[in-house]
């Protein structure tokens, strides 16, 4: 089994969001010793908003749909998704964890 643990708070060690996150994983992998964690931090080495020219480099991507769990630390910034995790870039804004919720087929 895969996790990709994915953070995005600018705030570090201190943050709500990534305590959470730890614990989430710590909890899967005491379920599942043998399971690959992948770690992702936004905040850190953050990754263009999803426009054509940032799909150039699949390897996100592919990382992404790889996992079999996502989990994901979502702090909130006067009541809003951090800028990293925002995503698509058009004028709506729509959020790419929505589709990360849809079950996969």
């Amino acid at each position: 089994m895969t996790n990709l643990k994915i953070d995005s708070s600018i705030t570090g060690i201190g943050s709500v969001s990534r305590q959470l996150t730890a614990a989430t994983i710590n909890q899967l992998i005491a379920q599942d010793p043998g399971a690959e964690v992948i770690e992702r931090d936004l905040a850190l080495a953050p990754i263009e908003h999803l426009t054509l020219p940032a799909f150039a480099d699949e390897s996100v991507v592919e990382e992404f749909l790889a996992a079999d769990i996502v989990v994901i630390g979502a702090p909130m910034y006067n009541f809003g998704v951090a800028s990293q995790l925002e995503g698509v870039d058009r004028p709506h804004r729509h959020c790419w964890q929505d589709v990360s919720l849809c079950p996969r087929p």
